[in-house]
């Protein structure tokens, strides 16, 4: 953990003070889903997932407004919820997936920066 930044390497050690996690790196940690008290981090602005083993878009994300950097790459996500184009996110990274279309309102989103190589997309 980096206290300045409040940058965190780990779920557990974030869980300790959670509304100080502002960037949470956890990639390749294994992980197939994030734990209900994920939730917790309610000041989150980048998160960091890549190259573990999910399979969908955590729903913990969901309510998470401050999120604004998302990296998804290098898992096997094959969908992009609906509800995924009302965050805030303004960089999102989500190569090396098995997505095969986007969700109709995915325009809505106001992406600075999007990576989507490497994945199965027939239409954009």
């Amino acid at each position: 953990m980096n206290k300045e930044k409040r940058i965190y390497y780990s779920i557990e050690e974030g869980l300790k003070s959670p509304k100080d996690v502002q960037v949470l790196f956890l990639e390749k940690q294994g992980l197939e889903r994030l734990p209900k008290e994920f939730e917790q981090f309610e000041n989150l602005r980048e998160l960091d997932l890549e190259y573990n083993n999910l399979k969908e878009v955590p729903e913990e994300l969901k309510n998470m407004k401050d999120l604004v950097v998302l990296e998804l790459g290098g898992n096997q996500i094959s969908e992009i919820p609906d509800w995924f184009c009302d965050l805030n996110i303004d960089t999102l990274g989500f190569k090396e997936n098995n997505l095969k279309k986007l969700p109709e309102r995915f325009g809505e989103l106001d992406l600075k920066y999007l990576i989507l190589s490497e994945n199965e997309l027939v239409e954009l």
